[in-house]
C-alpha cells in the first residue's frame, strides 16, 4: 500500500474537523478564513529513506492548527484549551489516521498562544500541534 503526504494531511483535517464545536476545516488551505474556530492542517518537515524494491518510508511532520478568537481573550483561552485533550484523545484513538499512515509516531508536540492566518495576518488564540506520521511510498 503506498501513502501519500497528501493523504495523511486530509486524514488529520477530517479528525480536526471531528472535534466537536470546530465551524470550519476546509479540505484545501485557503487563505482568509472567517468562521471560528476552525481548523487548518498542513506539511511541516520531513525525512525520506528509499528503499530497496522499490519501496521507501516517509517520515513526515504535519501541522495542525486549531483557531479561536481572541477578541476577548479570557473567553477564547478557556474555550480553546479543552481541544488540546480532545485532539491528543482522537490520536491516540485512531494512531493509523484510519489506514493513511503507517503510525503516528509520538511525541506529539503541541503550543498554545497566538496563531496568525489569513492574507493580513489576523491574530487568534489556539494549538499549533507537530504530528509525526510514518508513510509507506512505492514508487
Amino acid at each position: 500500500m503506498s501513502q501519500t503526504l497528501t493523504g495523511a494531511v486530509a486524514a488529520l483535517q477530517t479528525l480536526a474537523s471531528g472535534l466537536s464545536g470546530i465551524k470550519y476545516a476546509p479540505a484545501q488551505v485557503q487563505n482568509d478564513i472567517v468562521q471560528l474556530p476552525f481548523a487548518i492542517s498542513f506539511p511541516g518537515d520531513g525525512t525520506f529513506e528509499g528503499g530497496y524494491a522499490h519501496q521507501s518510508q516517509n517520515l513526515a511532520v504535519i501541522v495542525t492548527e486549531l483557531h479561536f478568537s481572541n477578541q476577548d481573550m479570557a473567553k477564547g483561552i478557556a474555550q480553546a484549551i479543552p481541544y488540546g485533550d480532545s485532539f491528543l484523545a482522537a490520536l491516540v484513538a485512531n494512531p493509523t489516521l484510519s489506514s493513511a499512515v503507517m503510525a503516528v509516531v509520538f511525541p506529539v508536540t503541541w503550543t498554545f498562544g497566538t496563531l496568525r492566518w489569513g492574507s493580513d495576518g489576523s491574530a487568534h488564540i489556539g494549538y499549533q500541534f507537530k504530528i509525526t506520521v510514518k508513510l509507506e511510498n512505492t514508487f
